[in-house]
């Protein structure tokens, strides 16, 4: 079976996560249409490729309502650029990374050494951490951030992996594609119970947990985040 039919077995058989909705029952799940989709990333490049994986992602997840949708998609347009970024960029120039790496970049001599090699920066910085091998292993490159919602380490592509049938060495590769990447952002928004803040209408605290201390508590780019929200509850209906 290749990996694109694996992947698509898997949006059919996987289990949907806990509808999160008001008690009693559950109104009918929201599909996208091409349309819309088009008007939550106007910046995709292939729109007709992502429709089918986030509709499929959507209702294995139970990410259901327009509240919910709304809040994914707007989270999603700018960590991934409206989807065109599904992989974490790591060819950075020497000043750069002294300035976003100063624990693993410690002086001016390595930072010139590792400048645009970005397979041997992600190597350096990412190298024995969260269930990466040393540097020079590759995992530090095989599980740099991929996806919508940049998943990264070892650790958390097998989390991922293994909640929906894959092998982390798979999932890294999937996630770089449409259907991976719209598989495993739905798990990251199932795993971390953003749909429950999305439908109480907190928009704050999913920025919050998706973004967390690295951006100071998620308010680094807030206004971004704030803006296509906005834009996503006028196509999506929500009042």
């Amino acid at each position: 079976m290749g990996m694109m039919d694996k992947l698509r077995g898997l949006f059919r058989t996987g289990p949907a996560a806990a509808d999160l909705s008001s008690p009693g029952s559950p109104p009918p799940p929201v599909i996208l249409t091409l349309e819309q989709l088009r008007r939550l990333f106007p910046g995709c490049r292939n729109p007709e490729a992502w429709l089918q994986p986030l509709n499929a992602a959507f209702a294995r997840f139970g990410i259901a309502t327009p509240k919910q949708i709304a809040a994914f998609c707007a989270i999603a347009a700018v960590e991934s650029g409206d989807l065109t970024a599904l992989s974490e960029n790591m060819n950075y120039s020497a000043p750069r990374l002294r300035q976003v790496f100063p624990s693993k970049v410690r002086s001016d001599d390595e930072a010139a050494h590792l400048a645009g090699k970005p397979e041997a920066i992600a190597e350096r910085v990412y190298g024995g951490r969260y269930g990466n091998g040393p540097e020079g292993t590759g995992d530090g490159w095989r599980f740099r951030g991929g996806g919508i919602f940049q998943l990264t380490f070892r650790g958390n592509y097998a989390k991922c992996a293994s909640s929906i049938g894959m092998t982390a060495e798979e999932l890294a590769d999937a996630v770089r594609k449409p259907e991976g990447a719209a598989l495993s952002a739905g798990w990251y928004w199932a795993d971390r119970g953003l749909g429950h803040h999305a439908e109480m209408g907190n928009f704050g605290e999913v920025c919050r947990l998706v973004a967390g201390a690295a951006t100071v508590a998620g308010t680094i780019g807030i206004d971004r985040r704030m803006a296509r929200y906005r834009t996503a509850c006028q196509i999506l209906g929500v009042v």
